[in-house]
């Protein structure tokens, strides 16, 4: 008896480009520079990814960690937030570029 897995697309380490971030669904993670945290994460997501694109008609294509300094937030519709005792204060850019993200629809798990 055989039995078929679905497929999957290969997972790559490269961040996705600004195209393939605005045509495709992504969730994201605030990485905290803590390995085990982030490797927590981003399995994390990575299950529910499956799951939501198993059991419903949305197809994630990927997580991605994201610091909030640097990085656009906007493209992405879910970013999980762990919260660690070393984080270091957002700058006043990044807390602003934070609540933009929320008060526009993102939504951020904390």
């Amino acid at each position: 008896i055989l039995v078929a897995a679905p497929a999957q697309a290969q997972q790559s380490d490269d961040p996705p480009s600004d195209a393939m971030r605005a045509s495709s669904i992504y969730f994201a993670y605030v990485e905290t520079g803590d390995v085990a945290v982030d490797d927590v994460s981003r399995n994390g997501l990575d299950a529910l990814a499956r799951i939501v694109s198993a059991r419903t008609s949305i197809r994630v294509r990927g997580v991605v960690g994201v610091d909030t300094e640097v990085d656009t937030l906007y493209t992405y519709p879910f970013i999980y937030w762990p919260m660690t005792s070393s984080q270091r204060p957002l700058s006043l850019s990044a807390a602003q570029a934070v609540q933009s993200y929320m008060s526009r629809g993102g939504m951020v798990l904390f």
